[in-house]
């Protein structure tokens, strides 16, 4: 039938909380037959030589048409929520995330958006991809994720080894929080 492909599309991503492997089979099969029925669409039209006065002739048009654009809306919302849920994962930079659940194609677009953020961020001199609300507190309780070695803050060098806590002022590592080194602790 007609749209099944592109409902189990939507479906597949709905179903999942996380990010599931980019499903290429399924987006080639929505595409496939998109063409397939714009193709028959042209046809119908050249046979009657553009004349919808028919009704039948008419409807079929429209219904061509319909699930031509719905195959279309399903195809972006799939690809716009994948990008949604990479962007705002936080972890763009995790080649480990990136190679297990995208398509080269996703990869070549997260690149470039970063490098469009970094720009964006130099050029107005804000740093754009933190937070949109004030900090409710100066200070944060940390768990360090991975082994970050030893970083200078504003009252001097400190030494983060995994599995270590820390009480830290959030200016100095809301960039590493943000890369996945560490984890605030509520």
């Amino acid at each position: 039938m007609y749209g099944d492909h592109a409902t189990a599309l939507v479906h597949h991503l709905y179903k999942s909380s996380t990010l599931p492997p980019y499903n290429e089979d399924l987006v080639r099969q929505v595409v496939q037959e998109i063409n397939e029925l714009y193709i028959r669409l042209v046809q119908l039209l050249e046979s009657v030589n553009n004349d919808l006065a028919d009704p039948k002739i008419g409807g079929t048009a429209i219904f061509f048409h319909r699930v031509i654009l719905r195959n279309k809306r399903c195809v972006l919302a799939y690809l716009l929520d994948r990008f949604y849920r990479l962007r705002d994962s936080g972890n763009l930079s995790s080649v480990d995330q990136l190679d297990e659940h995208t398509s080269a194609s996703e990869k070549q677009l997260l690149a470039e958006y970063e490098q469009l953020v970094a720009t964006y961020s130099d050029n107005v001199q804000i740093d754009v991809s933190s937070s949109l609300y004030p900090p409710q507190a100066l200070f944060l309780q940390v768990k360090v994720a991975k082994d970050c070695g030893t970083i200078m803050t504003e009252n001097g060098p400190v030494h983060l080894r995994k599995d270590t806590l820390h009480y830290m002022k959030r200016t100095d590592i809301e960039l590493l929080i943000q890369q996945g080194y560490l984890l605030p602790i509520s």
